[in-house]
């Protein structure tokens, strides 16, 4: 059965990485966000920036994280499914020879 569960793992990690990274940013963006003790246009401006940055990072963070658990189940099953079917090649072998030899 073609495919690779560890490429598919490897990919799975990274995505799992991003996430983490995204959740950093949206937290650094939080602090920027409600800078107290600073009044001016350009902090109000930034402030507000940095609120629409961090939502939309939200959805982008969701669809990191239903990538990377996706790939990972894929990855699990498809392991699965490559050892039943090695499985079962090997037992036709098997009965092959078996077959052969009688």
């Amino acid at each position: 059965m073609p495919g690779s569960p560890d490429g598919l793992e490897h990919g799975a990690t990274h995505y799992a990485r991003i996430v983490t990274s995204i959740k950093n940013a949206s937290s650094s963006l939080g602090e920027i966000e409600t800078m107290d003790g600073f009044e001016s246009n350009a902090v109000r401006e930034l402030s507000a920036r940095a609120k629409e940055v961090r939502e939309s990072l939200v959805d982008v963070k969701e669809r990191y994280e239903a990538a990377s658990t996706a790939l990972g189940l894929y990855a699990a099953e498809l392991r699965a499914a490559q050892g039943t079917a090695d499985g079962a090649l090997a037992d036709a072998v098997e009965h092959d020879k078996s077959y052969h030899a009688a």
